[in-house]
């Protein structure tokens, strides 16, 4: 993979902290967090995944603490591959018209995905991929998993419903709450806690109306509601927030296709949302990192294709370039160390890209807040912080 090295200025928007909903949670109301404005330089290196032989477009869909990626190449004669970077090599995985979607960490690695339309997970040790096992299905006749934790338990959908697979492969099916009649599960952490999106059709929605929910380890379903006045929302990815709260990933939409990426932090033990952040900006994220750094996309104007990668830690939003010639990049997945970001560019197709950044402590240190920093102002009206 070519690489070249990116420098860029960083400057914090406008993020929101709100109330939780009290038709929707318990939580108490958390204070908006201050935000500081900066002009600081994050380096960071950028490239693109290469492709499977014969191939003219690829995706990148998960990464792990290692770096390794995962995703689809796609060509006219050879359709949809999965493969998975071992050793900086890009490797194909077996199955029939694959898909991988997720990468777990470990000296044995789960990649999840679907082949052949099943939902199926594939083993790694050392540098050999094994073959797809699939995944038990109960009635139905298709499905997909789209999340792993590192013990090969896994989540997604079997036809129209929320699934998790524990390590050995058992199916549970998760039951749709009442006004719903599909969902799918989209990520899963190392305790066993679950996100999960459940949704109906409704006119003027192209994926439905849905609400995101995290399932604890312990089976409770939390609605995760739409922020800021908002009427729909989806989650995507969490991460652990120290103790007993998790952090979760998503986005908040006021109407279709105007969205907004947002941020719940849940106490799993009460099921209380004790606090929540939304970008005022029209975005989605996708994945979190361990210490709550998300990653994602942000979108222009209502009908614009322009889009641009992001990385999103504390108050500070950090536009991430495409590789040189590239354009319109969006991000999917971030490493649990917060060191990768992987997702997608346009060349003359797409193009799966890895965002790759210097170990954490060397991140922190750029990022320090410093004295002579001008700090946001608060609007005395709104009570939002402002740069």
């Amino acid at each position: 993979m070519r690489t070249h090295k990116v420098l860029i200025s960083t400057a914090a928007l406008f993020v929101t902290a709100t109330a939780c909903e009290r038709d929707l949670t318990t939580g108490a109301s958390s204070p908006e967090p201050d935000i500081a404005s900066a002009r600081q330089t994050a380096s960071y290196s950028v490239s693109f995944i290469d492709l499977l032989s014969g191939d003219h477009e690829n995706r990148a869909r998960g990464v792990n603490d290692a770096g390794e990626v995962v995703g689809s190449s796609i060509g006219t004669t050879t359709g949809f591959r999965a493969y998975v970077t071992l050793g900086g090599v890009v490797t194909q995985l077996a199955g029939t018209s694959p898909q991988a979607l997720a990468i777990s960490n470990g000296a044995t690695r789960f990649v999840v995905g679907q082949s052949s339309s099943t939902p199926s997970r594939w083993t790694i040790v050392g540098n050999s991929p094994g073959s797809p096992v699939f995944l038990a299905l109960g009635t139905a006749t298709r499905g997909s998993a789209l999340g792993v934790n590192d013990a090969g338990d896994a989540v997604g959908v079997a036809g129209s419903t929320a699934a998790i697979w524990d390590a050995a492969g058992n199916l549970t099916l998760v039951a749709t709450p009442s006004g719903f009649v599909n969902g799918e599960g989209r990520d899963i952490d190392n305790a066993g806690n679950a996100v999960f999106v459940f949704s109906r059709p409704e006119a003027g929605w192209e994926g439905g109306a849905a609400i995101g929910y995290l399932r604890t380890a312990a089976g409770q379903l939390i609605p995760l509601g739409p922020l800021g006045g908002d009427v729909v929302s989806y989650v995507n990815g969490l991460g652990p927030a120290g103790g007993n709260l998790v952090h979760v990933a998503g986005s908040s939409y006021s109407a279709p296709s105007i969205s907004r990426a947002g941020r719940w932090t849940v106490d799993v033990s009460t099921g209380n949302i004790v606090n929540t952040q939304v970008l005022n900006v029209q975005s989605h994220a996708l994945a979190l990192a361990d210490d709550g750094t998300a990653t994602g996309f942000t979108q222009g104007t209502l009908n614009s294709l322009k889009s641009n990668a992001f990385r999103w830690q504390g108050g500070i939003l950090l536009s991430l370039n495409p590789p040189r010639g590239a354009k319109m990049g969006k991000a999917w997945a971030i490493s649990p160390n917060g060191r990768y970001i992987v997702g997608e560019s346009m060349l003359q197709s797409r193009r799966a890209t890895l965002w790759t950044f210097p170990a954490p402590e060397r991140w922190r240190s750029e990022f320090e807040l410093r004295s002579d920093l001008k700090l946001s102002r608060r609007d005395s009206a709104t009570g939002r912080a402002e740069v």
